[in-house]
């Protein structure tokens, strides 16, 4: 099984960190495999300072994780095409 965690909270320290580095060891331990993001570690300004009324740009981080998720979503769509198309 794929599982991606991403932790939310700013302190990988935290009691959610710790929660999630417990579920983390032991999906790997069964054999899956883990993906794992922390938002505190991500270089990025989580504000809209003008609102929405500017577009504010995205910092380099975010414009590489949403390569990687449009990737991911096109490699599992193609999957499922493929396996209607068999089925």
């Amino acid at each position: 099984m794929n599982i991606y965690i991403l932790l939310a909270h700013p302190d990988k320290n935290s009691f959610n960190g710790r929660l999630a580095d417990a579920y983390e060891q032991e999906m790997l331990l069964a054999g899956h495999q883990v993906r794992r993001q922390n938002i505190g570690e991500m270089q990025f300004d989580p504000i809209l300072w003008k609102g929405y009324s500017v577009i504010q740009q995205l910092e380099p981080v975010k414009v590489t994780r949403i390569g990687r998720v449009k990737h991911l979503y096109e490699e599992k769509r193609s999957k499922i095409i493929k396996d209607i198309a068999t089925n």
